[in-house]
């Protein structure tokens, strides 16, 4: 079977793109699928050259707005989707057994693919699975015995109201050939509610880079912050979570890795200065590839993701599945994806409920004062999640869900090549 896997928000080894790509077209050719690449033009060139990627997409996922304050974000959304529409006819022709895998779209991109493939003619549209991997930019609002949905300011955050409006043009005409999907059970009912059609939800595609260690033994244990820290991952907290945990605790040292340090360079800079004073702090501010970052997991004996609740109510997080999956404890906050994993896999760490340093202190306490207990819990939950979760299972029900559906319409799509 051809597939074709496209990403056009993939840039370089920072964030969850490069590690997804990996693993998923590792898993479809593992199953003697033919798949090739395609994705944004400024792919760095190693990630071009490892992939075999043809960079044909003229803008990243994440460009939001073209600078007007009012109606930059509007603007942007119609000439991103209008180029990506385009684009997308670079990849074809395409046939019913062929399979189009879209990760981690936004409003312009899913708009793309949309009226990408209405345009094709019946019987030559491929089986297309498209991801939504981010927050949904909407705030859930609860009353009336139920939850409903409210945008945010779109020159703030556009996301909402642009997946609605897309979804309007979507209802139009259904295409049977299109299937949705999140890596959670919640984000697939928000988003379900958002673009008020169904939102499939599939296995984390996301493995421990070898055997689990058991942590455990001496002290002191290794407390990380790891990953491309931005304001959503409560990075703004860490140095004041640095400073009251070292103030207070001897038993521990900390590693901070920092993919993008010119993000947040305030943040940054008081970090650096930590680190200067007090030899416990060691600072990674390099991008991480495979071997790097799974040197990362390997060496943290707990992981803590200070992250905004509102902004990971209905988004996965990459790195909190990666700990799970590494045995490793996690500090978490309540009423997210990521406390829903801690609780699923009965996995070691804590959550906390108040967004502020002194909080996520505490739950790191919690998390040391029985750390022996909770490194066997970490063990015992990774090794659910090997059976559960990875990018193989990823692939496995994906291709059955899509198969079902061709069958349906009597398309000729098959699981193996």
């Amino acid at each position: 079977m051809r597939v074709v896997y496209v990403d056009t928000g993939m840039v370089g080894e920072v964030g969850h793109h490069a590690t997804s790509c990996r693993l998923i077209t590792r898993a479809l050719r593992d199953r003697g699928h033919d798949v090739t690449v395609a994705a944004w033009a400024g792919l760095e060139e190693p990630l071009r050259v490892e992939f075999a990627a043809s960079t044909v997409f003229r803008h990243n996922t994440y460009w939001g707005s073209d600078g007007d304050p009012l109606c930059g974000w509007l603007a942007a959304y119609f000439v991103t989707s209008h180029a990506t529409t385009q684009d997308f006819a670079a990849l074809g022709p395409f046939a019913p057994a062929d399979l189009l895998y879209v990760n981690s779209v936004l409003p312009a991109q899913l708009h793309a693919v949309y009226h990408f493939l209405a345009a094709l003619p019946d019987g030559a549209r491929p089986q297309t699975v498209v991801e939504l991997g981010t927050d949904p930019g909407v705030e859930l609002v609860a009353g009336g015995g139920g939850v409903s949905l409210a945008a945010r300011d779109p020159r703030i955050d556009a996301r909402a109201t642009l997946y609605r409006f897309t979804a309007r043009q979507m209802s139009a005409r259904r295409l049977s050939e299109l299937h949705l999907i999140t890596f959670d059970r919640t984000s697939s009912e928000v988003y379900s509610m958002l673009l008020g059609m169904p939102v499939g939800t599939l296995p984390l595609p996301h493995v421990a880079g070898g055997v689990p260690r058991r942590r455990g033994g001496d002290s002191p244990r290794t407390v990380a912050f790891l990953g491309h820290q931005r304001g959503e991952k409560g990075y703004h907290f860490v140095p004041a979570i640095a400073s009251q945990l070292l103030a207070t605790r001897d038993d521990v040292r900390l590693l901070v890795h920092n993919a993008q340090p010119d993000g947040m360079s305030e943040v940054q800079q008081a970090m650096r200065a930590l680190a200067a004073a007090d030899g416990r702090i060691e600072l990674d501010e390099r991008p991480a590839g495979p071997e790097s970052w799974y040197s990362l997991l390997e060496r943290s004996d707990i992981i803590v993701c200070p992250y905004l609740v509102d902004r990971f109510r209905a988004a996965y997080s990459a790195l909190a599945s990666e700990a799970i999956a590494s045995a490793i404890p996690l500090v978490a906050p309540e009423h997210t994806t990521l406390a829903r994993l801690v609780q699923d896999f009965a996995a070691g760490g804590a959550c906390f409920a108040r967004q502020e340093p002194e909080a996520v202190v505490a739950a790191i306490g919690r998390v040391l004062a029985d750390f022996d207990t909770q490194a066997e819990r970490a063990a015992a939950a990774a090794v659910r999640w090997a059976e559960t979760m990875g990018a193989d299972r990823m692939v496995e029900a994906m291709l059955a869900r899509v198969a079902a559906a061709a069958m349906e319409q009597r398309a000729p799509f098959r699981l193996a090549a």
